[in-house]
């Protein structure tokens, strides 16, 4: 069993089934974001940096740079599907009909060369149906959980599973770490303590640094603060920064704005850790803005 995300149905890609449209596109076709040339970030996607259909290139990233399973990012690959479930019309509406309307947001052209989300239109008068459509996505394990870290108080979490979790974001610079985000496992041999399990990775690896205090829902916990165990020292200044980059471009085909920033925050991670810094430290001084106004 496992979830599978459409790129062309991600926020303000072309078949969105909620119609999610970038404010500056509506009635303004030249502002509609395109999905070709440069890492167009500006071009209508909920954060700057990384364009609309290219999501779960980073949900399967975050599993291919979790090595050894660290932090606990379920199996994850890329996969294409048809079912009469998975929304086509979007292309087709108009914005007042909830249509995307943004333009074609896909990683056909990066990935295999070929169109998986184009849709076949049916002549109004047919009475045959439409055809399904081929699309391509990320398809992510599903996991069970007792809940979120909605639920619970991170009092119940132990600091080698909130680390876990904190050096992952901080990697990957990742902009969507609230606690809907955290699935929680009960541990059979201690039912008082959950082990973590991150999820939603789309808004990681992004061509603009701009990660706020907000953005981290761990950064106000107390075991940020508490020294790195001798393990989670070790796997961080261990991880091969080249090789994973290498993994980012040659896989992934992830431009080289997004490389050279990925690059940039685990040579911060790994110094901050070798000076003996705290997470905490590391994320609130040098990685994240506590002012989200101003400059990174």
């Amino acid at each position: 069993v496992g979830v599978f995300k459409p790129a062309d149905e991600e926020p303000f890609a072309e078949n969105n089934p909620r119609g999610y449209v970038p404010h500056s596109s509506i009635g303004n076709p030249s502002n509609m974001g395109g999905g070709d040339g440069g890492n167009d970030g500006d071009a209508g996607g909920l954060r700057q940096g990384i364009r609309p259909g290219e999501l779960c290139l980073r949900e399967v990233a975050a599993y291919l740079l979790d090595h050894g399973g660290f932090s606990s990012v379920p199996m994850t690959t890329l996969a294409e599907a048809r079912h009469p479930a998975l929304h086509s019309a979007g292309s087709n509406w108009t914005l007042s009909e909830g249509g995307a309307g943004v333009g074609a947001h896909s990683i056909r052209a990066s990935i295999s060369g070929a169109d998986l989300s184009t849709i076949v239109s049916t002549p109004s008068n047919s009475t045959s149906p439409p055809e399904l459509v081929k699309k391509v996505g990320s398809f992510q394990e599903y996991v069970t959980a007792e809940c979120t870290m909605d639920d619970i108080s991170p009092s119940k979490i132990t600091v080698g599973e909130v680390h876990k979790i904190a050096i992952l974001d901080m990697r990957l610079m990742n902009a969507d770490r609230n606690v809907a985000n955290i699935l929680c496992q009960r541990i059979p041999e201690d039912p008082d303590q959950f082990r973590l399990v991150p999820i939603d990775h789309g808004y990681s690896l992004r061509s603009k640094c701009d990660v706020a205090w907000f953005d981290w829902c761990w950064l106000d916990w107390p075991q940020v603060k508490e020294p790195l165990s001798e393990e989670a020292r070790s796997y961080v200044l261990n991880l091969d920064i080249e090789a994973d980059v290498a993994v980012l471009e040659e896989r992934l085909k992830l431009e080289n704005d997004v490389l050279d920033n990925f690059r940039n925050s685990c040579l911060v991670l790994k110094a901050g850790v070798k000076a003996g810094l705290t997470l905490y430290d590391i994320a609130s001084e040098i990685l994240c803005r506590n002012d989200p106004s101003g400059e990174t």
